[in-house]
């Protein structure tokens, strides 16, 4: 009688990790000590490349674990490419996931730390179509803190 289980076997895949060429600028920023850094650059400069880097550095040359770094952006698409690309260049996946929007962060810590009773129930995060169609709803209703009567 025959073994019907499965057996797979994973493998790293044949393809190095392509270490970018950092300009002077860029450097410096990997090489920031810590504390407050603000980037300036216009699109297509390498921030996001000069970014990972940075996190990489800390990871791998600086004893940060990759679950203590946090990484925010704007949009969820920068955010999971930002994700995709620290994890490939450490070559590790992580627990925690330390990209992530403004927003979704904001969001994480009202739900871990502010009681829900103070809400009246959790509050949502709201689609752009939502979040019209809801100040629509509060202008318009007598009562409410941004009321404003048509004149």
């Amino acid at each position: 009688m025959s073994d019907p289980t499965t057996r797979y076997r994973l493998v790293r895949p044949d393809r190095e990790v392509v270490v970018p060429e950092l300009d002077e600028h860029q450097q410096r920023v990997v090489d920031h000590e810590g504390g407050p850094l603000l980037v300036l650059a216009g699109p297509g400069t390498g921030k996001t490349t000069t970014l990972v880097e940075a996190i990489v550095d800390r990871i791998e040359h600086r004893g940060a674990t990759p679950d203590s770094v946090l990484a925010l952006t704007f949009s969820r698409k920068a955010a999971e490419q930002l994700r995709d690309r620290v994890t490939a260049r450490v070559a590790r996946t992580t627990s925690a996931a330390a990209c992530s929007t403004f927003h979704s962060f904001a969001y994480a810590l009202v739900r871990k730390y502010a009681p829900a009773e103070l809400y009246g129930g959790w509050p949502m995060i709201l689609s752009g179509l939502k979040t019209w169609l809801e100040t629509g709803q509060t202008l318009t209703t007598p009562g409410s803190l941004m009321y404003q009567p048509q004149q």
